[in-house]
């Protein structure tokens, strides 16, 4: 299968606002969901190769993913929106539309092929200045249930030359050079794992090239971690972060093992705001020279427009506005299928060129994202 997909990355997922929420969830609803937030590490996880984010998309703390997700489910819940006869004022026709972009995009269990093109534009009114960058990608990213590794696939790299493709599965970077036909394979953190001095454990050290050149970190010694810790790093299900400020000592830290927090999928947040019913059909239109269906947000969805199209539902277009940003992003082509071993396959870099060499040789890997990637 050779994909041709596009679509756009929305890691900036916002919780529902409390004004909102309020006038459909009871207050011991709020109570009992303020007492299960949990507060997230504040610290920088260790770059991963894999796919690029829009300009100031941002990784989701959890505590703001579990509030994002319970009240969704409570309003869903309070609100009928996706529970047969929805809310008085959706028309039935309007709720199929809603009901049938929700199912689409991608959920846990489930493996998204897609591709887009997209503008982001920082202060867009006159007279503050305008920034302006235009980005695009196509990529494969799995989305499993529960637990699990970042196993996603960029083909076609940002800054880098053309059939150039990067990825991460199962904690190995992977990585294709089109020019010498080879796939580059190096564990993510197996080269920074040595065995330590007491049986069972293992000593992790922050890669020299951590830091950019010329930047010069705080001390982080070693940290010693368990064979589990160990394995759980090698198969990424795990990840590292830090490193973390030392309490009362300058220019100290030390680094923390934790469960890897995975990226939220890039229509994460447009899924969300559908089962917190903050859309409404507007009408028919024509987006990118294609019949669409528009979906205009309201009550704070920051998603103003969501253009989708006849019948799939599929993802057309979405402008995204907020205070001093506007993000307009096009996809061409998003596909949904089951996590299954064979559409696993598909992440693959080896199984994809299956005429190249592979090389899992760690130097030859870093050699090969520096000459690839310089600048990415």
């Amino acid at each position: 299968m050779s994909p041709t997909f596009e679509n756009e990355l929305i890691d900036s997922l916002k919780r529902i606002d409390d004004d909102d929420a309020a006038s459909l969830v009871s207050e011991q609803a709020f109570v009992e969901l303020e007492r299960a937030i949990v507060a997230s590490p504040p610290a920088t996880v260790r770059r991963r190769a894999g796919r690029t984010r829009r300009p100031g998309a941002a990784r989701l703390p959890m505590f703001a993913l579990a509030v994002a997700a319970t009240v969704a489910a409570i309003v869903l819940a309070a609100t009928g929106v996706f529970s047969g006869d929805g809310p008085a004022a959706v028309q039935p026709a309007d709720a199929a539309i809603l009901h049938g972009a929700f199912r689409t995009l991608a959920h846990p269990g489930t493996i998204v092929i897609e591709s887009y093109r997209g503008i982001a534009r920082l202060n867009p009114k006159p007279p503050a200045s305008k920034t302006t960058t235009r980005f695009s990608a196509r990529e494969i990213i799995d989305t499993p249930d529960g637990q699990g590794a970042q196993n996603e696939l960029n083909l076609e790299v940002p800054l880098a030359g053309s059939g150039v493709q990067i990825g991460e599965v199962n904690g190995n970077n992977e990585l294709y050079d089109p020019k010498n036909a080879t796939v580059y394979i190096s564990s993510q953190f197996g080269s920074d794992i040595t065995k330590g001095q007491r049986p069972g454990t293992y000593i992790y050290t922050l890669p020299k090239t951590f830091f950019p050149p010329g930047v010069s970190g705080p001390v982080t010694p070693q940290l010693t971690i368990t064979a589990a810790q160990a394995k759980a790093l090698r198969d990424g299900t795990a990840d590292v972060i830090g490193p973390l400020p030392d309490e009362g000592r300058q220019a100290a830290a030390h680094l923390k093992v934790i469960t890897l927090v995975r990226n939220p999928v890039e229509t994460a947040e447009i899924r969300a705001q559908l089962k917190a019913g903050k859309f409404k059909v507007s009408g028919t239109t024509t987006t990118d020279g294609r019949p669409a269906i528009k979906l205009v947000g309201i009550r704070g969805n920051p998603i103003k427009e969501y253009d989708v199209a006849p019948g799939t539902y599929a993802p057309i277009r979405e402008v995204v506005r907020q205070p001093g940003n506007l993000t307009i992003v096009t996809y061409s082509e998003y596909r949904v299928l089951p996590a299954t071993p064979a559409n696993a396959r598909l992440l693959n870099l080896a199984l994809r060129h299956p005429n190249a060499r592979v090389d899992r040789n760690h130097a030859d890997y870093l050699a090969a994202e520096k000459r690839l990637l310089n600048g990415r």
